[in-house]
């Protein structure tokens, strides 16, 4: 059973799992489908049309009127995330914009149309996300940091503090900057995935380029499911 605030506007189209918590003022509309267990805070709004030029248009008929518009593509959440107040997640336009699962999503942070984010996958507060990003699991983005449009960012990474990444970033690299620049490797990113054991030998092969096939089962999985999200630049 879900615990949904009467102020909330949830459209037809919306598929809703169990258990989920939605407060007051959210707003979900179109092809949004959202898993089990997850907290959606204080004027929320998810599945509106993305920032695109001439959408919307006085000749539309507007989402709380018709929330058909948004039938292709919309947007996908997995169970257990947490979206903080006034978070914004755009429908996509060529694909579902998706949301993992154990993800933590902070106030005024943003998630563009077309964008895809693993799991464990943290927004910091006012981080700005543009359209036809991939973020791999368990990657940190800092607060107010800008990610432009199709940008990857690849999984364990640390994105600083009011960094503007323009461009890919390879796995469990620390980052920082206007624009962005490696200044090592997530050391603390890796030990709280594989333990404080496996960090020389990771340090090792991402140091030496060595293959991922050579990197633990875990960090393989990640990398695998995240380079099958990467989209071209259209």
């Amino acid at each position: 059973m879900n615990s949904i605030h009467p102020s909330a506007i949830i459209g037809p189209s919306v598929q809703l799992g169990q258990g989920n918590v939605i407060g007051p003022n959210v707003i979900i509309s179109g092809n949004t489908r959202i898993g089990d267990g997850n907290w959606i805070g204080p004027g929320v709004c998810l599945g509106l049309e993305g920032d695109i030029l001439g959408r919307p248009s006085v000749d539309q008929s507007p989402f709380w009127h018709d929330d058909s518009i948004h039938a292709d593509f919309g947007v996908t959440i997995g169970n257990r995330n947490v979206l903080k107040e006034h978070v914004t997640v755009h429908s996509g336009s060529h694909r579902h914009t998706e949301i993992g699962s154990s993800c933590y999503l902070m106030p005024r942070s943003h998630l563009g149309h077309d964008c895809w984010l693993g799991d464990n996958v943290l927004l910091s507060p006012g981080a700005q996300i543009a359209g036809h990003v991939t973020i791999g699991s368990r990657t940190v983005i800092g607060m107010g940091a800008l990610v432009h449009q199709f940008s990857n960012i690849g999984p364990v990474v640390m994105v600083g503090m009011g960094c503007c990444v323009r461009g890919d970033i390879d796995l469990c690299r620390t980052v920082v900057g206007e624009p962005h620049k490696v200044s090592g490797i997530n050391k603390v990113g890796i030990k709280r995935l594989l333990g404080e054991n496996q960090l020389p030998s990771v340090l090792t092969a991402l140091r030496n380029n060595i293959s991922f096939d050579n990197l633990p089962e875990p960090l393989q999985q990640m990398v695998s499911v995240w380079q099958s999200k990467i989209i071209s630049n259209h």
